[in-house]
């Protein structure tokens, strides 16, 4: 089951990834349509792969390895993604801070990444719309909504950098090497 998730989040991210290479891309076909914002402008160095958010409530993913798996693409692209134990890190310090906080004033208020604790240039945000893989063990087909955008955590509100968003059933039936 494991190699069959890694094949799904490197699928995904293979298509993503191809758009995120390119600061102007000239993309062919429908399925992956981007915004390219001033991504050049601020040349980033190094990216934190800030926790996946999910788009919908019941929607699951294999977010660590789609954290893992953007490293990766991020590295090919000639970023330097910062290690994910120091995003989450951050996480932790920042969920541990609202829950004393919480305590103090009697709320329940969620804790989250916020961009730019770590010192990056930029910030690359997943969220998972939709992950459907019912049918990857019997036809190789995996459809899935997955949004990335690249914010500046200088601007964490603003236009994002860049952002691509892959709307695709994805077929790997006819490709080797994918029938474990």
């Amino acid at each position: 089951m494991a190699i069959s998730l890694r094949i799904q989040v490197a699928l995904t991210l293979v298509c993503l990834g191809a758009a995120a290479c390119q600061t102007t891309p000239e993309l062919k076909g429908s399925d992956t349509q981007t915004i390219n914002g001033s991504l050049d402008r601020l040349n980033p160095t190094d990216v934190a792969v800030a926790p996946v958010r999910y788009g919908a409530t019941g929607v699951s993913a294999p977010a660590g390895m789609l954290r893992r798996a953007a490293q990766i693409g991020l590295t090919r692209c000639r970023y330097s993604p910062l290690a994910l134990s120091l995003v989450d890190e951050s996480v932790d310090a920042a969920s541990a801070s609202v829950a004393d906080a919480a305590a103090i004033q009697g709320n329940v208020l969620e804790a989250s990444y916020a961009a730019g604790d770590l010192g990056e240039d930029a910030v690359l945000e997943i969220t998972v719309h939709s992950w459907d893989s019912r049918f990857w063990n019997a036809r190789r087909r995996l459809d899935v909504v997955v949004e990335a955008r690249m914010i500046d955590p200088a601007d964490p509100f603003g236009p994002p950098l860049w952002a691509g968003r892959l709307d695709k059933t994805v077929d790997a039936s006819d490709v080797r090497g994918f029938d474990s």
